[in-house]
């Protein structure tokens, strides 16, 4: 599924040196004329292993365009960029259907999957994460096929969305149309739905400083949700928990990702020999999961340091953070050959 395969190919390269099980994916979903149980422009959520006549989620396929513009980043893979270009176009194309006067998604026909949990019981009208994640593969798309105006409407759409969703403390996950036809804000708040507006770059610690404190300094893996903002829902791994290691690896807060990652992951680890989709209070399903193996990445770039290797450059850029640790090791694979670093 293209919002794990966003996570889990980050580390790939760093684990077997090359983008060949990226490009293996890609084309699964590329390569198919049609897909004849979906509708005209939607893309599977897995393929070839979808579940047929199961019904679809609108909003999967909007992950494979970032990971589409990711995957080209690592590889420059033009032939590959080409190969989707109709079906990209196909898939935006399918969603003016569902626009409203505003300008926003309202109303998509499928299942809207934001994340399990309860941010998933707020998806009826308007579901801001959804426009979010939208506005993204908007931008994307204008820059992998230099269309100005998908990044126009991309940009419009971020503006409506911070119009629209935020109340003054936190952005609400959607909006419902009244009798009068109005648009009005609802008071759901999923602690996931504050992840996604700084991931997709609604807005950045400078210009919401108190939500960004609130982000880092009192949500996480051990917030009392009974005490600490009740009504604001909190995040289960897939996507949010990810969407929050990210956000501290992006604006480098290396202490706080490294003592996150151990109270999320390490009783975890420990117990099985690998990672869950679910936090570790929840054995239910999925007690072995690729998309996590993001963790490993962000321990390579943020704690190691091994921040960014260029292929086709031969570069290498090595930042060391201020951390707690006194030492650190690790060996990940590039263009063939291994990097080992140790401080």
């Amino acid at each position: 599924m293209a919002v794990r395969q966003l996570f889990s190919a980050q580390v790939a390269p760093e684990v077997s040196g090359n983008t060949l099980v990226e490009k293996d994916f890609l084309e699964n979903f590329a390569l198919p004329d049609s897909f004849p149980d979906l509708p005209k422009g939607i893309l599977p959520e897995c393929y070839p292993a979808d579940v047929i006549g199961d019904g679809f989620i609108p909003n999967w396929p909007l992950w494979l365009v970032l990971e589409l513009s990711d995957y080209y980043k690592r590889s420059r893979d033009e032939g590959m960029i080409q190969l989707y270009h109709k079906k990209v176009y196909n898939l935006l194309n399918y969603f003016k259907h569902f626009e409203n006067k505003e300008g926003l998604l309202e109303n998509l026909n499928g299942t809207v999957f934001i994340k399990w949990l309860k941010a998933n019981d707020f998806t009826k009208g308007v579901n801001f994460p959804t426009n979010m994640l939208c506005a993204a593969a908007l931008e994307k798309a204008g820059k992998l096929y230099n269309e100005k105006k998908f990044i126009l409407k991309a940009k419009k759409i971020r503006r409506l969305i911070r119009k629209e969703s935020f109340n003054g403390k936190f952005f609400a996950d959607n909006a419902i149309r009244k009798s009068n036809r109005e648009l009005m804000r609802t008071s759901n708040t999923s602690e996931t739905c504050q992840y996604y507006v700084f991931f997709f770059n609604l807005a950045d610690p400078r210009i919401y400083p108190q939500l960004w404190n609130k982000i880092v300094h009192e949500f996480g893996p051990e917030r009392d949700d009974k005490i600490i903002y009740p009504k604001v829902y909190k995040s289960n791994l897939l996507v949010g928990i990810m969407l929050r290691l990210e956000l501290l690896a992006r604006y480098h807060y290396e202490k706080e990702l490294s003592s996150e990652i151990k109270k999320y992951f390490y009783d975890m680890a420990a117990s099985t020999g690998t990672l869950c989709e679910n936090t570790y209070d929840n054995k239910r399903a999925s007690c072995n999961h690729g998309f996590t193996s993001f963790v490993a990445h962000l321990l390579n770039s943020n704690i190691l340091g091994i921040r960014q290797i260029d292929n086709q450059n031969k570069k290498i850029k090595i930042v060391f953070s201020d951390l707690s640790l006194k030492k650190c090791k690790g060996t990940i694979a590039a263009g063939g050959k291994k990097i080992s670093l140790c401080w």
